[in-house]
């Protein structure tokens, strides 16, 4: 009897265990899949620290507002990036053109349309930020902040050095032929992965080539337009109005100097814009068009791209993110912070430098992002190359057959 009754006991004790068990189950895993729908994983394939800050800036506002959502980021080291997202679970990449183009050539990209939608990104944006995200008729990507390249001088420094305003581009000329004759160069403060020789590239580019088919097999068809680039520069440098002493790297210091008149004149990315806010000593130069046949826009830099992996799952907060950055709350920090967006409603404030950086975001398209940000980097290092060596006063006249043979 009495063994019955602890047999009875043990039945009951195991039963009550397996009736609650399930429900113990049920709720490990809904906790497993809360810890994972609050998370958010992203790459970020960028070297550049301006957007790096930028980048920080907008994880960590959203962070403010959405504390429970972790946020981890994964810093590409060398080549890795194709490797890295391929295996590795990722939600956002943020990353430039021309590795965008790479990702989804090796199809690792979403198309990226639905939250251009959702957020209405043509209708508040300028078309320069979903433009840059366009491939093969898709968008795979959605810029963040473009930077223009700007001339910016100090008129009460020119006034000093007797030198007139660069007011369009013959003036500009002979700004740079007189800087040059007095031995003063011009500091350039651009992205890390960017230089001057890059800029003086994306100016004398000519408007009928196809920045979207810069590989070997379209160059090989183009040696005339490929060539005449480089005879164009070694003309400017014939002339004396640039040579390797015109430009030199310069930092933010060179920033603080033009605003205190101790040079007359810098090339700088827009990130700076806010350090030029009410200085009415300092202007910029509405056009680097030096004749008919070559670009009218300045260059611009995005090397923030934001994309989505193939393999993402995570829908809701990559949605909730993207929603967040492209939203006007934001838009406004990053206004305040920079003085620089693409938003439309938002970039109709007032200040006179900002308002030609504005106009010339507004003005940009496709057409205008730098020439090195759509080409292979081989390419680019064979053609900076040939532009260096023309500034230094060595023009062979067979830069094109020279790259051809180095890029084969």
């Amino acid at each position: 009897m009495i063994k019955t009754l602890k047999i009875k006991r043990i039945i009951i004790f195991i039963s009550i265990i397996l009736l609650f068990l399930p429900v113990g189950c049920r709720t490990l895993e809904k906790k497993d899949l809360e810890e994972k729908e609050n998370k958010l994983n992203i790459y970020l394939d960028i070297k550049d620290k301006h957007s790096l800050e930028l980048i920080k800036l907008a994880i960590d506002e959203y962070t403010k507002e959405n504390s429970k959502v972790k946020i981890n980021t994964i810093n590409s080291i060398g080549d890795s990036s194709k490797k890295d997202i391929s295996e590795k679970k990722m939600d956002l990449i943020f990353t430039n053109e021309s590795n965008m183009i790479e990702l989804q050539n090796e199809g690792l990209l979403k198309d990226v349309d639905i939250y251009l939608k959702k957020n209405k990104i043509h209708e508040n944006f300028h078309k320069i930020i979903y433009s840059v995200g366009r491939h093969n008729d898709k968008y795979y990507g959605i810029g963040l902040v473009p930077y223009t390249v700007e001339f910016l001088y100090n008129k009460d420094k020119l006034k000093e050095l007797k030198l007139e305003e660069p007011k369009d581009g013959d003036k500009l000329k002979k700004l740079l032929k007189e800087l040059n004759n007095k031995n003063i160069s011009i500091p350039t403060v651009l992205t890390e992965d960017i230089d001057v020789n890059d800029v003086i590239l994306s100016m004398a580019m000519k408007k009928n080539l196809n920045l979207y088919n810069l590989n070997l097999s379209y160059i090989a068809t183009r040696k005339k337009e490929f060539q005449e680039i480089f005879k164009k520069i070694n003309d400017l440098q014939k002339q004396g109005v640039i040579n390797n002493n015109t430009f030199k790297l310069g930092n933010e210091g060179s920033i603080k100097k033009l605003v205190n008149s101790n040079i007359p004149a810098i090339i700088s990315i827009s990130y700076y814009n806010n350090e030029f806010k009410d200085k009415n000593n300092i202007e910029i130069i509405d056009s680097l068009q030096w004749d008919k046949n070559l670009k009218i826009n300045l260059p611009i830099i995005i090397d923030n791209v934001i994309c989505i992996p193939i393999n993402s799952e995570n829908n809701e907060n990559i949605h909730k993110f993207i929603s967040y950055v492209y939203g006007d709350k934001f838009q406004e920090k990053l206004y305040s912070k920079t003085g620089i967006t693409a938003n439309k409603k938002i970039s109709k404030k007032e200040g006179h430098i900002q308002e030609k950086i504005n106009k010339h975001i507004e003005e940009s398209s496709i057409e205008d992002i730098i020439i090195s940000q759509v080409m292979p980097e081989n390419l680019r290092m064979s053609i900076v190359s040939k532009i260096e060596k023309i500034l230094s006063g060595n023009y062979t006249g067979k830069e094109y057959d020279e790259i051809l043979e180095e890029i084969k």
